[in-house]
């Protein structure tokens, strides 16, 4: 077994411990009754929550800030599509639907003068990529890939950073309430992210992408051949969000007695 192998295999159990522990502290914490056994099927299901949160929250807390260092730290460069590849792929957010995607493929020089044609980037998109247009790429010498980048990679990474905040505020919240810590600060914390973060954040995020579709569909010539009722109701679904968008927006009033 490799190294990594090793890792992997430690970093699994110290997880189920971590799980199990964590699980039965929960159920000890809730249930009145001290005397009562706490069994396996008691704390299998909480412990298995846990662990799938905890082993997304790790990994991801390494990836994003390297991510996000390499974007601002590696040497960028101005490169050309040169071609693309498609696949198709399950969708679970579409009830498991396929759907078609594209990788691109650039060729760019760097400041020695040596010319890399046919790199793969790291971002796949649904819309179809136009050959000959320029991208921003970073790239360090040995990479495999490079990378792109532009506002959507930033929102991609900014996104991915959320949503591992919020799992590992999950985690340590669960954490507080079986270590009988005082939870009101956490209380107001997750208030503030569901009500100032999470709900603008969607609202505004589901607001530009159903534009995005109209904005293709008018401006640059329908590249992903959407029949004309498709920008028509994501028009209508992204101005049907205006009123909530001014609602966030707009400052509270403050009453005072």
């Amino acid at each position: 077994m490799t190294t990594s192998g090793y890792i992997f295999v430690i970093c699994f159990f110290l997880l189920v411990i971590w799980s199990r522990w964590l699980a039965i502290r929960l159920i000890r914490k809730s249930n009145t009754d001290t005397s009562e056994k706490i069994t396996l099927s008691t704390y299998i299901f909480p412990a298995l929550i846990i662990f799938v949160i905890s082993s997304l929250v790790i990994p991801f807390s390494f990836f994003i800030p390297q991510s996000v260092y390499n974007l601002f730290s590696k040497p960028a460069y101005e490169a050309t599509i040169q071609r693309y590849s498609s696949e198709w792929v399950n969708n679970p957010g579409k009830g498991g639907n396929r759907i078609l995607v594209y990788h691109s493929y650039v060729s760019f020089q760097t400041e020695d003068g040596m010319v890399h044609k046919d790199i793969p980037t790291d971002i796949r998109s649904g819309g179809r990529p136009v050959i000959g247009d320029k991208v921003t790429i970073v790239y360090t010498p040995g990479d495999k890939r490079v990378g792109e980048k532009s506002a959507r990679s930033g929102l991609l990474l900014f996104a991915g950073g959320l949503m591992t905040f919020m799992m590992a505020m999950v985690l340590y919240t669960l954490f507080s309430y079986a270590m009988d810590f005082k939870t009101k600060s956490l209380g107001n914390l997750w208030s503030f992210l569901l009500l100032r973060v999470m709900i603008p954040f969607a609202t505004f995020g589901m607001f530009a992408l159903l534009l995005s579709v109209v904005y293709k569909y008018i401006f640059l010539g329908n590249p992903a051949n959407d029949p004309v009722i498709v920008p028509i109701l994501r028009g209508f679904f992204a101005f049907s969000l205006l009123p909530l968008m001014i609602l966030l927006v707009r400052p509270r009033s403050k009453h005072t007695e």
